[in-house]
């Protein structure tokens, strides 16, 4: 079993490489071996790797930066794990490792409603259910 983990030169790609080292072979990337913000380098990244399981930890993490270059968070943080999700196999399962607070220009959001609040105003949309555990289907998102 092929697992993906991204994010593999951050805080937690080495330990996450380790951890699931144990159940099948890990194959970790950074951002010098695939940009994941642009769909066709992930597919092909996607295409030649295979993964049975794709470990997400890949992010824009610092806070003060996503503050000031809130364009460049969202493209960083929601448009790599579209990437990551249109591209992966019908069979595939995703994992995705991120942290509970939501950053706007003046300061961070913990509750459900000022988050989707903050989504409408960042991305134009509304996410369903607990935008902390969303779960896509990757044949809706490959239509």
């Amino acid at each position: 079993m092929r697992i993906l983990v991204t994010g593999d030169t951050g805080l937690l790609g080495p330990y996450l490489k380790a951890a699931f080292s144990r159940i099948g072979e890990v194959v970790g990337v950074s951002t010098k071996d695939c940009n994941l913000t642009y769909l066709d380098d992930v597919r092909g990244l996607i295409g030649k790797i295979a993964p049975y399981i794709i470990v997400h930890a890949a992010a824009m993490t610092d806070v003060d930066a996503c503050e000031k270059a809130p364009n460049s968070a969202v493209v960083n943080n929601c448009g790599m794990v579209e990437n990551l999700v249109r591209s992966m196999p019908i069979d595939c399962r995703f994992i995705y490792i991120s942290t509970d607070m939501v950053y706007s220009r003046l300061h961070y959001v913990v509750d459900d409603e000022a988050a989707r609040k903050l989504a409408v105003e960042k991305i134009g949309y509304i996410p369903e259910g607990d935008t902390a555990g969303t779960a896509w289907n990757p044949q809706e998102l490959q239509k």
